[in-house]
């Protein structure tokens, strides 16, 4: 899915589908405040070629300076370890420099850049769940 700032709205974050926003954003910070100012959040930077499974209720992913490419795991898919089964089916997204990608809760994912920034957004029950 896809769509702007401007015509952002909450519900589609409830459609547990990764989600891009066209527009460049200038940090996750500001879009933190904006979007989440009640949520706990979580800072840190992604480490490249790793499966990451997300263990937030939203995951913001963004590259500051360079083009950054996300393979993800469609939801139902199959993990040996901590990568996803050889049979199974990848979305590739490819990202702008300060273009946000939205993960929902237990996505799995890779990222083909170190120091991308990522945003782990929690609300209060989900900081509870396992990961």
């Amino acid at each position: 899915m896809q769509t702007t700032l401007s015509a952002f709205k909450f519900d589609q974050l409830l459609e547990r589908q990764p989600l891009v926003i066209d527009d460049q954003v200038s940090s996750l910070e500001e879009l933190a405040k904006m979007w989440f100012p009640q949520n706990l959040k979580t800072y840190f930077t992604t480490p490249a070629e790793s499966w990451l499974r997300t263990s937030h209720k939203y995951t913001l992913l963004m590259h500051p300076t360079e083009p950054m490419e996300v393979l993800v795991l469609h939801a139902c898919g199959r993990l040996i370890g901590t990568a996803p089964a050889p049979d199974e089916t990848l979305t590739a997204i490819s990202l702008k420099p300060n273009q946000v990608l939205v993960l929902p809760f237990h996505t799995t994912f890779l990222v083909d850049k170190e120091k991308g920034l990522i945003l782990g957004v929690h609300d209060w029950v989900t900081r509870f769940l396992p990961a």
